[in-house]
């Protein structure tokens, strides 16, 4: 019904943009014709005849406004006719763009005012027809995406859907507990089959459930922290701090439309309070984190539980069928406890607990020693996820993680930070780097929708901690594990680097880099490489205090280097050995 509603619409414009054509063609002949209604025949007349006709020739020397808007409707008019190019014309920009320049032309200009209220008015008209259609169409819970393709609001008496560019004011309510969790929402579009589809919607409500039981989600009186001392899962039970609100769960969509009446009511046969931020028709992570980073611009006392619906966009894993869907489900279910968990929560609520400290050694030759220091007791972790890794960059496997929004709000907006790391992996070749360890491939470099997997640990000043006692994420995805025995909370990386079982060790392009000083100082996945990007993009290397110089290799000597030269510690050691 849809379809035909947009055919009619198209015919409809049609007709009205040849009407508007005549109408080009009317003004040219007012503007252009001149009065002949002497008939004198003397030949200073004709001498006048032939300087308008002069005139008139050096008039189309020069791309005159009516011309302009005549070439604009024959192109529309095409592009109507012929939608099957996937070509989109915007009449109503073009006039906008030519109505400051016509206040000379007097009833011209007026005119084209009053063509562009017009085409307003009408395409207004013809959207909401389209809409009132099209919702009628769409069945319970959910609707087909390329029926709602162009529709921006939701239908008379529901709240309007917030525009991508909307600024949002964030009235986070005072009685919320301390922490909020952001979902980010892929749900494949209804043409893309009903399967995909109403796995992904089987996804949303599998994640609202496990939010609703976590320890973010409970809505009874939980304990907020503590002044101290042990941060064990039995330990929150004895403290007196207590709250008694309602989770909020900010949750933007991508793709597959779901009715607001279905999501809310879901939320709250759970007791969560979820609020929607917007749909897109296409996107990726980081419009949402977009989201993220602006509420802790508003909130920097809170802490922010970031999940998504991990296997809706590939139902299974690297083509493995059903065993692979089941992968991603348990990979899914461990990422988003970590998240939510009574562990990373209180960690990132209060100091962190006392860990007992140990010791490594760094060789002269660069090898490290088997086993891997902890932080300094007195640290604090600013990020929490399931599995903290350093390579290929900083992040949380799977990412989904929780961190404090002070931290958040150090972090480079995406925007920003993808012009820099487009232009630091173009300019790395003659800044005397090389990327031959791991592959320079999109997903491992943080380029394009894969920097919102990195994002999160693109700052130097993370400090980040994690629940895992396995360095394989295989581990989470064999079987339903019991988080409330398994998650054991750490400082990390906990691991080495040279533990084989690290996920990024089956990807090693190049692994004569480590033992070859002269590569190993110049690429781009090892310390120099992590030290000259966030000189590059933040102009900072992590204190003194990081874990970022026990656990990569040479990381005492550059920490030297760093002490000496600040921020071009690496261009300058790179020029000092050309």
């Amino acid at each position: 019904m849809a379809r035909v509603l947009n055919v009619k619409k198209a015919i409809r414009r049609r007709n009205r943009l040849l009407l508007q054509e005549q109408y080009y063609h009317q003004q040219r002949r007012l503007y252009f014709d001149k009065d002949d209604d002497d008939d004198d025949g003397d030949d200073e007349e004709d001498e006048d005849e032939e300087d308008d006709e002069e005139n008139e020739r050096e008039s189309f020397a020069y791309p005159h406004p009516l011309r302009i808007i005549g070439l604009m409707l024959i192109i529309y008019n095409t592009a109507i006719l012929y939608q099957s190019v996937r070509f989109e014309f915007s009449l109503q920009d073009e006039i906008e763009s030519l109505v400051p320049l016509l206040p000379q032309f007097g009833s011209a200009g007026r005119s084209l005012r009053s063509l562009q209220s017009t085409l307003n008015q009408e395409d207004t008209e013809s959207q909401g027809n389209n809409m009132d259609a099209a919702e009628k169409e769409a069945g319970p819970g959910l609707d087909n995406s390329d029926q709602l393709a162009d529709v921006k609001n939701e239908s008379e008496g529901q709240e309007d859907e917030p525009e991508e560019e909307a600024v949002l004011e964030w009235n986070h309510p005072a009685t919320s507990p301390p922490w909020t969790v952001f979902l980010h929402i892929y749900l494949p579009p209804r043409d893309q089959g009903d399967d995909h589809h109403d796995n992904g919607l089987n996804i949303v409500r599998e994640q609202i459930e496990q939010v609703a039981q976590s320890f973010a989600g409970r809505s009874s009186s939980q304990p907020v922290g503590q002044s101290g001392g042990d941060f064990s899962a039995n330990a929150a039970t004895s403290t007196n701090t207590t709250i008694a609100a309602t989770t909020v769960v900010y949750y933007t969509s991508i793709g597959g439309r779901m009715q607001r009446d279905w999501m809310r009511q879901l939320c709250q046969e759970h007791g969560l309070d979820c609020q929607n931020l917007g749909h897109h028709m296409e996107g990726h992570e980081m419009i949402t984190l977009d989201k993220v980073q602006d509420f802790c611009a508003h909130h920097p006392q809170q802490i922010v539980s970031y999940v998504h619906t991990k296997g809706s966009f590939h139902a299974d894993m690297e083509g493995n069928g059903e065993e692979g869907a089941i992968h991603q489900s348990l990979w899914r279910y461990h990422m988003t406890a970590a998240a939510t968990s009574q562990e990373c929560l209180l960690a990132l609520s209060s100091p962190f607990p006392k860990i007992p400290a140990s010791s490594i050694a760094n060789s002269t030759d660069g090898n490290q020693t088997e086993s891997f220091p902890k932080a300094s007791s007195a640290s604090s972790c600013n990020a929490c996820g399931l599995l903290f890794s350093p390579l290929p960059l900083e992040h949380f496997t799977g990412n989904s993680w929780a961190a404090q929004c002070k931290y958040i709000q150090q972090l480079l907006p995406s925007s920003e930070l993808q012009v820099k790391r487009a232009i630091l992996m173009e300019n790395l070749k003659q800044d005397g780097l090389q990327a031959k360890f791991l592959p320079a491939v999109p997903n491992n470099v943080g380029s394009g929708r894969y920097l919102g997997e990195q994002w999160i640990g693109s700052s130097p000043q993370l400090v980040p901690c994690d629940v895992s006692r396995e360095v394989g994420i295989a581990y989470w995805m064999g079987e339903k594990r019991n988080t409330t025995i398994e998650f054991d909370l750490h400082l990390a990386p906990r691991f080495p680097m040279n533990h084989s079982d690290w996920a990024w060790n089956a990807a090693i392009e190049d692994g004569e880099v480590l033992e070859k000083p002269y590569r190993r100082m110049r690429d781009f996945f090892l310390l120099p490489g992590h030290l000259h990007r966030w000189a590059q993009e933040y102009k900072a290397f992590p204190p003194i205090t990081s874990w970022v110089w026990d656990w990569f290799v040479d990381g005492h000597r550059w920490r030297k280097r760093v002490d000496q030269h600040g921020v071009s510690a690496v261009q300058t050691f790179i020029h000092s050995q050309a």
